[in-house]
């Protein structure tokens, strides 16, 4: 049986931003490592991937998956990934900050100014 649960939980204090593009550029900052970007964090998401999902689509196919749920939520980055071991089915789970680019006066980044920001 193939198992994908996304739980994500906004920031109280999270701006109001949209949906980006699917297949968007999303910079993943793994846990213990920070983000030379300006960001505000837009709230906490968690997805659990069961042992045959693991096996079939390993970590690769995990990360391009929670990246399309940062890019469903309007986020630029996942920041602090752990990967956890999944009980008591085998599995992984993926625990990070969404969060979205700012410019100097602390808004959020729009689509449109993107294209100068991002690779």
């Amino acid at each position: 049986m193939l198992f994908r649960s996304v739980v994500y939980e906004p920031a109280a204090d999270a701006p109001v931003v949209e949906p980006r593009a699917e297949g968007c550029a999303v910079e993943i900052v793994q846990d213990g490592l920070t983000s030379s970007r300006a960001s505000q964090t837009l709230g906490h998401i968690r997805m659990e991937w069961s042992t045959e999902q693991m096996r079939t689509q390993g970590h690769d196919g995990a990360v391009k998956s929670l990246k399309a749920a940062a890019c469903e939520r309007g986020a630029h980055l996942v920041l602090g990934l752990r990967v956890l071991p999944r009980t008591p089915d085998p599995g992984a789970v993926y625990d990070a900050d969404l969060a979205v680019l700012i410019d100097e006066a602390g808004k959020p980044l729009q689509p449109k100014s993107m294209a100068t920001t991002m690779p």
